[in-house]
């Protein structure tokens, strides 16, 4: 059976991680910055704190293996990027148990997920639940965009 993605409200969670409301009667914003994050990054006019966050995220460059020396040189569990695939997918890029570990981020009718049956309404609320959560297959949780300085 297919689970569904859960809100962090109804996930035990610390009680600092925001409820996020996702009823159809309310526009979908952008995910929350981790807090603990929130002070290392530049604001702006033009963008809200989430979009300049989220933004630092994607990787822009085309070669896939630049990306990985990226976060191999890190050499910081947690560090991650993610770029897209030579399809129309993504890959989530990570620094994780001392190597690069990379996830095909899928995506379905407006769900997206590393591993089947944890399904997501984006990919920036992906990545927020793996700030908490380790990710599949390693005993490592998120801990910073690459281009975020330490």
């Amino acid at each position: 059976m297919k689970k569904q993605y859960q809100d962090p409200a109804a996930i035990d969670k610390p009680p600092s991680l925001p409820y996020r409301d996702r009823s159809p009667s309310i526009p979908l914003e952008p995910a929350p910055i981790p807090p603990e994050l929130m002070e290392k990054i530049q604001k702006t006019e033009s963008k809200s704190d989430a979009d300049e966050y989220w933004s630092k995220v994607y990787w822009t460059g085309s070669d896939k293996e630049e990306a990985s020396r990226i976060i191999r040189d890190s050499l910081e569990e947690g560090v991650y990027l993610v770029r897209q695939s030579e399809g129309q997918n993504q890959v989530l890029v990570v620094y994780a148990c001392g190597q690069v570990k990379k996830y095909k981020i899928t995506s379905k009718n407006n769900e997206y997920w590393i591993k089947e049956g944890v399904e997501f309404p984006s990919t920036e609320d992906m990545l927020y639940y793996y700030y908490d959560n380790n990710l599949p297959t390693a005993a490592v949780k998120l801990k910073r965009p690459y281009s975020i300085p330490k």
